[in-house]
Order: structure tokens, then C-alpha cells, then sequence
């Protein structure tokens, strides 16, 4: 299956576009570097043997192609066509309604057929092609001995596609224009909903610092990839309503964002949730009409409402449908063929709190376009789907932009990516994504992805290519993306690069040699790509995250091996003295090398973010770009956080200092040593380490189950206050003091128990339980041993969170021990950070 990709935005390019004046900006003023012209043969003929250099079937500069417009419905396709011809490669394509004499080549755009006028063999060719179905089209290439191409719509939206399609298999070059050799397809969009949610509001990491024109640039790039639909967001439904870097009010800008996707001819989804607690208050309840009325009043064109019943939103299940009902009323004045969308989502819900939304879904409201799928939803799709009619459609909302805390997490990542990397960086997951997006692709009629910005860029393009045909290789799609997007010379490395950075993420990061060879390829890449690549803002992304994951990897071997050198030093306390041991593990935790393994690397990982900014408003920094916190994206500003022990240890050195005698004092020490011991014949496991997850009981894996409904995940958020631990700047080091074990833990969702299976117990000591409940769920938990012995009953951690019990002999007996967390109904999920298995 061929894909589609969408434009880029050289600045050059750029320059060429009319109605887009802003993305003249949109590159970064990056420093072309030198490169000798042996480093360049070298590297091309290694790629050469690698496969990785693709050679096109026939090359020619068609100056002189005319694009034949067959049918009136096809105008906007062929414009678009026109006009990312000329972006990208210069050359002035002319519009006609029928071939004239003088051109070399021709491409047809047409409306379900071709005019009698075209040559015959190609009609041929497309009459030996499948009908399309509503928005598909056909697509037709041959390049010898004329050129001649056809594109033939089912529908006005499927020449559009079919442009799009066409366009990703060009090689778009600066005077030339490369097309296949041959190529024909029919092809039709598997799901009916396919889109981009691209909210303007001031939490955002990008699209609060653009103006219309980059809206306009970004919805022909979704368009070109097959895009039906985007969400925007209802001015005035969010709660912090402008921020600092916006160039037009949200009201002014809501209303260019629909007047631009109605130019498309695209479906307008508004998310509007609702801030408000009840609406039972009769005053409340006329003023959120009223500004419900106002909003929809402004919208040139609106076609979807989504309204989600949680996360945002508090309004009870019972009311929120005859809220609805009303809100529709509205609606319905203003844009008579519009629906709402309803979601299920509540962090809390409890089964009555489901059975009544099933309930409402089912009695088929007359706005009722359909139910929304997204994150904190308290069942599974495939039970959803069950339980609501048939005849009521299901939307996915996938959270394809976040790493952690989130729908679809990295599965069990590294704790040093999740401490600076964080929740929100330049995330491309190709593979992941296609799963996620084929999971359950069966079940729903498409989705509009949730998204905060451009740093799930390929994400997007990946799963818009799987909502249209989910068989379509992640690596073709990727391909496409580079070529028409970057540069179509590289498009093969630029492909592999992106898999590589996915790769990063996998396993424990010590032990992932991948990051630094990602690295030496991206680098490699940079040198060799002409400036107008190096400027375009998705290399630099690309660029940018291989840089990064280097100077983590980097930081995180160096921080190791200092915690290793000062607890060596700890261990020697009753040779050195207690003091001395101290000063001298403290002075190692806290030295600085000389020669900086990380100086360079961090240096331009700032250049990046400084050109990103100034080019697509891509907020890295909060401090440096404005960005509105450090887990909405502003990575840049944790690449130096501590990957160590070192807040949690400088605690404890002040406390062991505190001790009135030389003995208590080495006795302290002995604590900090000591931590992780067990004692003999017992057990420690950090639940949220790598080694740890032999003895986690999993229903099934993350391939069957990758938003982790029935299987454990890794969370990463310690859950305590600031009066539940030291907090503050401890030696020019600021923050909690907490260990790394106290940053992750092992997280089940809703009513999934968490499980951890003990075998070779001495069946006849007895055992004491030592456990660490951090989290930020702070939910009830039962503990039982074997499914029978009850250790304690439903608990929540209120200030501490270490506990100990005693675990039933009876469930020891036969050396086996299985402990089973579960949480009540309407909790969101167990969490459990360190386990001791004591022998007594």
C-alpha cells in the first residue's frame, strides 16, 4: 500500500509558497558545516552497500507538464498539486482543462472518470482498476515512453488524497521533478474518521505560538496523508484561556481554524468539555448556554461536537445527558446537521458510573453521533463495543503524544529517560503506533489522535497512513514522510533514523549501545545533507532527540560510577572514620570533570531548541522559550537532572552527621548501605527495574495489550508532598530527596490486580513483608497471599509510605508465595514501588 505524505518547510521552499507567508520562518538558521568530499563518496557508498540509498526509476525536469483538470470537483486537488509542485521543486506546472500541444508531459486530475479526451491506454489502465469507495481514489504513473499520469477520484475528497498519494511518490527536487517509472492503485480509506486534534491554547508545546497561515501549512500536510477531520478547541472551554506567546485571541483563532478546514472541505470537530461541576443552578446553566450559542454562532462551518463526560469535566452521569440535550438544542440553531460525540472517560468511575452512561448511549439521543474512545476510560474497548448498540459508532482518542502518566506509555522505560526526557519530548514510535493503531482498528470508525503539538510529529503521519489501510509498513509510510517532507535523496536514512530513535527507548539504557550508533548516524547525516535540509525543522527534531538520548546515556554512566565510587567510600567508615568517609563520598557525589563528558553535546542540543523556537514555536525550555511547564514538553530544561541517588544520599549524610556518637553514626551509614538488603534468605525487588519483572505476574504482553489494561506498567511519579520528605536545594542540587527506586513504580489500572510470584521459599521459616506504596494514585489497596490469606484489607497511603506485615505461614508452606494488590471499584489503580521479603 502507497502512502501520502505531506509539505515541508524549507525555508527556501517556503519562500516559493503565496498564501503561506508565514512558514518563511518556520526554518531554523542552523550553520551549514563543512564536510570533505571523502567523508561524502564514503558515506554514499556505505549506504549504497546498506540499501539505504534509493535510485528512481526515471529522473527528468518536466517543466513543461501540464496538469488537466477532468473534472470541476478535482479544482482544489489540482491547485494543491500546483502549488506543493512549485513549493518544493520550482517548476510552474500549468492548469488546463484539456492537454495542450506543447507540454512533455501530462497529469490528469479528475471526479470518477477521465475525459474521452485522455489517451486511451490510460483509460484502460484505470478501467482494470477497482472501483474506489467513498473518499478512495485511483492512481495511475507511466513514465516511458511519454509521461502520463491519472488521478481519479471516487469523490472530490478522494482526488485530493489521490494528489497526496502522488506527491509521496515524486521526488520533489530544487528545478526537477522525479516521477516512478510505473505505478497504479486503486485504494479506499479503511476507516471513515481519520484526523489530528490541533487545539490552540496556552498548555500546548507548539501550536500556541502560530498564527493561520502555519494552521493552513499543517492541514495540508494531514490532508496530503489522507486526513478527513481535526478537532479544534471551543474558545473559552479551556481554563487558562491566553497565554504569552499567543498572536491572536483563541475566539479569533477558532474561528480561522474552521474557516481553513472548511477551504479543505474537512469535517470541523469541536472539544468542548465542560468545566463546571453540575449545571443544576438555573443562572449557570443559561450563562454556559449562552456561551456554548456564542461559539457555535462564530464557526463558519461545525460538524462534531466532543463532548468528553471526564478528564476534563466533573458533571455526574446522570445529569450529563440532559445536559446534552439541551446544549444540543444550540447546536442544532446554528448548525442543523451537527452531532455530538460523547466520551466515557472519568479517572473515578465506578461500574454504576459505566452502566448508566451505557444506558443513555443506548437510548440513541437524536444529536447522538456516536461514543468517544480515549484515555481513562474504566473499560476495554473490545467490552465498549460489546455493550453499546451496534448501530452507535465508536471514535478512538489516542494519546499518541505522551511517553508517561498517559494512555498509550513507553513500555517499561528507562527511569533516566522519564526523569529528562519526561512526559512530553519529540516522540517519534512508528512501530508502536502502528500497533496501537491495529489493536483494535476492527472495532471503531477511525480516530482523531489527542495531541499538544508538533513533538509527535511522525506519530501523527503514521497513524493517519494505518486508519487508511492498517496492512501498510511502517517503513514505506516513514519513507514517504522523509521524502516529501525532508529530502527525497536521503529519504531511506532518514526512515532508518527515525526506527533507530524508537529503538533508543528499549531496554535499560546502561546497557543500550544503539544510542550512540543513532547518534553517529544522525551526525553522519547532518554533514552530508545540503543547508536546506539541515533547516527544515523535522530533521532538526530528529537530530535533536538522537543528541539528546546521548548526553543522557552519557550523564547516566557518569552519575552511576560516582554513586558506585562514593558508596565504596561509605564502606569504609570504621577505617576512615565516620566524618571522613562522609566528606569524601559527598565530595565524589558532587565532583565536577574537568573536561565535561556532556559540554558539547548539551551546547547544541540549546542551538536546536534556540532554531525550533525561533522557526515553529516548539517550546523545549520554560524558562528560555515560555513553555508552560516542564512535563509540557520542556525537556531541555531537565538534560541535567541528577541520575543518581545523590538528593536521597546528601539526606542521609546530614542525618548520619546528626548522630550524637561515632557509633550511631557508622550504624547510619550502615542504613544507607543497606537499603536494598533483604537480609539472608530474603527478597528486595524495585518493582520498576528491568531485573525486577521476572517475578511480575502479566495476563498477557504489551502486543496484545499496549494501553496496559490487563497488564502491569512502569509509572514514574513518586506521589509525595513536600512535608512527606526533604525537599529543596541540598549543595547547589534542588528537589525531593528521594531515591530512584522511589520514582517508578509498578502500576496496574481500575480493578487489575498486581501480582508478584515467589518460588524456592524455605517452606518452613516465616516471612515478614516490607513495602514501599508510592504513586501518585494514592488508591485504596488490598493486599492477599495465595488468593486466600488477607495481609491487610483496603488501605490508602495518607502520609509514610513504608509498611510491614507478617505473611501467613500457611502461605509460605509449599515455598511458593503469590501477593495479589487490588483496589475498590471507582480507584484508578495499585502501585507498589519496593518489595522486602524478610525470612524471620
Amino acid at each position: 500500500m502507497q502512502h501520502s505524505d505531506a509539505a515541508t518547510v524549507d525555508k527556501r521552499d517556503a519562500a516559493a509558497q503565496t498564501p503561506d507567508t508565514a512558514l518563511r520562518d518556520w526554518p531554523a538558521r542552523a550553520q551549514g558545516k563543512q564536510v570533505s568530499w571523502p567523508t561524502v563518496v564514503l558515506f554514499l557508498f556505505l549506504l549504497a552497500l546498506s540499501g539505504l540509498v534509493s535510485v528512481p526509476a526515471e529522473a527528468s525536469c518536466e517543466r513543461e507538464l501540464a496538469i488537466v483538470v477532468a473534472d470541476s470537483a478535482a479544482n482544489l486537488a489540482a491547485r494543491v498539486l500546483r502549488e506543493e509542485v512549485k513549493l518544493r521543486s520550482g517548476c510552474r506546472w500549468e492548469l488546463r482543462t484539456k492537454r495542450p500541444p506543447s507540454v512533455t508531459g501530462v497529469v490528469y486530475v479528475g471526479v470518477g472518470q477521465l475525459p474521452q479526451t485522455a489517451p486511451v491506454t490510460l483509460r484502460r489502465i484505470l478501467h482494470t482498476l477497482p472501483e474506489p469507495g467513498p473518499e478512495g481514489f485511483r492512481l495511475v504513473v507511466r513514465g516511458r515512453p511519454v509521461l502520463v499520469a491519472a488521478v481519479v477520484g471516487a469523490d472530490a475528497r478522494g482526488a485530493l488524497y489521490g494528489v497526496g498519494r502522488l506527491l509521496r511518490k515524486l521526488a520533489l527536487r530544487p528545478g526537477r521533478v522525479e516521477f516512478p517509472d510505473s505505478l497504479a492503485l486503486s485504494t479506499t480509506p479503511a476507516h471513515r474518521i481519520r484526523g489530528v486534534q490541533m487545539t490552540y491554547h496556552p498548555t500546548t508545546n507548539t501550536y500556541d505560538a502560530w498564527v493561520p497561515e502555519q494552521f493552513e501549512r499543517y492541514v495540508r500536510d494531514l490532508v496530503l496523508f489522507g486526513a478527513n477531520s481535526v478537532e479544534i478547541l471551543g474558545a473559552g472551554a479551556d481554563g487558562r484561556y491566553v497565554g504569552p506567546l499567543m498572536k491572536l485571541p483563541p475566539e479569533q483563532m477558532m474561528v480561522e481554524q474552521a474557516r481553513i478546514l472548511a477551504r479543505y472541505n474537512l469535517d470541523v470537530w469541536l472539544f468542548y468539555p465542560n468545566r463546571r461541576k453540575s449545571f443544576r443552578d438555573p443562572d449557570v446553566a443559561a450563562k454556559e448556554l449562552r456561551a456554548r450559542a456564542e461559539v457555535f454562532r462564530s464557526l463558519p462551518r461545525l460538524d462534531h461536537v466532543f463532548v468528553p463526560g471526564g478528564d476534563p469535566g466533573e458533571v455526574p452521569v446522570g445529569e450529563l445527558f440532559p445536559w446534552l440535550d439541551r446544549v444540543a438544542e444550540v447546536l442544532r440553531r446554528f448548525h442543523p446537521k451537527a452531532d455530538i460525540w460523547v466520551s466515557p472517560q472519568n479517572p473515578h468511575a465506578t461500574s454504576a458510573w459505566l452502566d448508566t452512561f451505557v444506558q443513555n448511549v443506548n437510548r440513541k439521543p437524536k444529536w447522538l453521533g456516536g461514543v468517544v474512545y480515549g484515555p481513562w476510560v474504566a473499560l476495554p474497548l473490545p467490552e465498549l463495543r460489546r455493550r453499546v448498540r451496534p448501530d452507535v459508532p465508536i471514535r478512538r482518542y489516542p494519546d499518541i503524544t505522551h511517553t508517561i502518566s498517559c494512555q498509550y506509555p513507553v513500555p517499561r522505560w528507562d527511569v533516566a529517560w522519564a526523569l529528562t526526557l519526561g512526559r512530553e519530548p519529540i516522540n517519534p514510535r512508528p512501530r508502536a503506533i502502528k500497533r496501537i493503531e491495529n489493536v483494535f482498528h476492527d472495532l471503531v470508525a477511525g480516530g482523531i489522535p489527542y495531541s499538544e503539538g508538533v513533538n509527535d510529529d511522525v506519530n501523527k503521519f503514521v497513524w493517519l497512513d494505518q486508519a487508511w489501510d492498517p496492512k501498510t509498513p511502517v517503513l514505506e509510510t516513514l519513507r514517504d514522510y522523509a521524502r516529501l517532507f525532508i529530502s527525497p535523496e536521503w529519504d531511506e536514512a532518514l526512515a532508518k533514523g527515525f526506527l533507530a530513535l524508537e529503538a533508543n527507548w528499549q531496554g535499560a539504557l546502561l546497557a543500550n549501545e544503539n544510542v550512540e550508533t543513532t547518534r553517529l548516524q544522525w551526525e553522519t547525516l547532518e554533514k552530508c545533507v545540503p543547508s536546506r535540509v539541515r533547516r527544515n525543522f523535522r530533521f532538526q527534531m530528529g537530530l535533536l532527540r538522537a543528541l539528546c538520548d546521548a548526553l543522557v546515556r552519557r550523564r547516566l554512566i557518569w552519575d552511576t560510577a560516582r554513586e558506585e565510587r562514593a558508596l565504596q567510600l561509605l564502606r569504609q567508615a570504621r577505617v576512615l572514620g565516620a566524618e571522613a568517609a562522609l566528606q569524601e563520598a559527598e565530595a565524589c557525589l558532587l565532583e565536577q570533570e574537568a573536561d565535561d563528558p556532556v559540554r558539547e553535546l548539551r551546547r547544541r542540543c540549546w542551538a536546536l531548541g534556540d532554531s525550533l523556537f525561533r522557526g515553529i514555536g516548539l517550546q523545549l525550555s520554560v524558562t528560555r522559550y515560555g513553555a508552560a511547564s516542564r512535563e509540557r514538553g520542556a525537556f531541555l530544561d531537565a538534560l541535567d537532572e541528577p541520575l543518581n541517588n545523590v538528593r536521597w544520599l546528601l539526606a542521609r549524610f546530614r542525618e548520619a552527621r546528626a548522630r550524637p556518637t561515632e557509633e550511631e553514626r557508622v550504624r547510619a551509614i550502615d542504613r544507607i548501605l543497606h537499603w536494598c538488603d533483604p537480609g539472608p534468605g530474603g527478597f528486595y525487588d524495585d518493582l520498576g527495574s528491568w531485573q525486577s519483572w521476572t517475578r511480575v505476574v502479566a495476563a498477557t504482553d504489551w502486543w496484545e495489550d499496549p494501553g496496559t489494561f490487563f497488564t502491569p506498567r512502569v509509572s514514574f511519579t513518586t506521589g509525595l508532598r513536600r512535608d512527606e520528605v526533604p525537599w529543596g536545594k541540598q549543595r547547589g542540587i534542588e528537589g525531593p530527596a528521594v531515591r530512584l527506586s522511589w520514582w517508578r513504580q509498578l502500576t496496574t489500572l481500575y480493578r487489575t490486580p498486581l501480582r508478584l510470584r515467589y518460588a524456592n521459599l524455605d517452606p518452613h521459616a516465616a516471612y515478614r513483608l516490607r513495602v514501599n506504596v508510592l504513586g501518585r494514585f494514592r488508591s485504596r489497596m488490598k493486599l492477599v497471599a495465595d488468593s486466600t490469606w488477607v495481609i491487610h484489607d483496603f488501605l490508602r497511603r495518607e502520609r509514610g509510605f513504608l509498611r510491614e506485615f507478617d505473611v501467613p505461614k500457611e502461605a509460605t508452606a509449599d515455598g511458593e508465595l503469590l501477593l495479589e494488590w487490588t483496589c475498590p471499584d471507582g480507584d484508578r489503580g495499585a502501585q507498589v514501588a519496593e518489595v522486602w521479603l524478610i525470612r524471620k
